[in-house]
C-alpha cells in the first residue's frame, strides 16, 4: 500500500501583538457543540478541527505548514480573512507539493495559491500540464502548418533567403553552411 501526501510550508512574518492574538482565537477549536462562527471560519473541517499544523515560532511568526496531509484551500482561506482584516494591500503566496511513497505514475504534482484581501488564485501542476497539452494538441505541428499554409519547399526556402538577408545574416549563414558541410564530409569519410 502506497501513502500520498500533500505537504507545504508557509511562514507569516514580523506579526504585531494584536494580529498574533487574532490568529490565535482564529486557530483555536470551538468548544464542543458550539456550532457558531463555524460560516467565518471555514479553515475548520466538518469535525470542528484545522487539517494543517500550526506553530509560533517566536512572538511574531507564524508556521503553517503539513508534513502529511493538509488542506491548502484552508490555509488560503484564513490568509484571506487576515489579509483583510490587517493586510489589505499584501500579498501571500504558498507552494505544495504532492508526493507518494511509492514511485507511481501520475502521484506526483504540486501547485501554488496566491491570496490577497479580495482573491485566492491557485492552480496545480496537474492543472497547468494538461492545458499545455492541450494547446500543444490544438496548435499542431510545424508540418501541419505548412501544409495548410501550402507553401512549397521554394516558398520556405525563398522565406528563409529573406530572412536571412533582411537580418543581415549572409556571412554567419555561409559560414554555418560550410563548416556544416565539411563536417557532413568528414562523416562520410570516416574522419574524427
Amino acid at each position: 500500500m502506497a501513502n500520498n501526501y500533500l505537504q507545504f510550508a508557509k511562514s507569516i512574518c514580523n506579526l504585531t501583538s494584536e494580529e498574533r492574538a487574532w490568529f490565535e482565537e482564529a486557530l483555536r477549536e470551538p468548544e464542543e457543540g458550539a456550532e457558531e462562527g463555524q460560516e467565518t471560519r471555514p479553515w475548520f473541517d466538518e469535525e470542528g478541527l484545522v487539517d494543517f499544523s500550526h506553530d509560533f515560532i517566536d512572538e511574531t511568526i507564524l508556521h503553517l505548514y503539513s508534513e502529511e496531509s493538509g488542506n491548502i484551500d484552508a490555509v488560503a482561506d484564513l490568509l484571506c480573512a487576515f489579509l483583510k482584516r490587517f493586510r489589505p494591500n499584501d500579498v501571500e503566496t504558498i507552494t505544495w507539493a504532492t508526493t507518494c511513497s511509492k514511485m507511481r505514475d501520475g502521484e506526483f504534482s504540486g501547485g501554488a495559491v496566491v491570496v490577497t484581501a479580495e482573491a485566492i488564485r491557485g492552480f496545480s501542476a496537474d492543472e497547468w500540464a494538461s492545458q499545455q497539452e492541450a494547446a500543444f494538441r490544438e496548435q499542431g505541428t510545424l508540418s501541419d502548418l505548412i501544409a495548410e499554409m501550402g507553401w512549397t519547399d521554394e516558398t520556405l526556402l525563398g522565406l528563409f533567403r529573406d530572412f536571412v538577408k533582411n537580418k543581415d545574416l549572409d556571412g554567419q549563414f555561409y559560414k554555418y553552411a560550410s563548416d556544416f558541410a565539411k563536417g557532413e564530409r568528414e562523416w562520410e569519410s570516416g574522419a574524427t
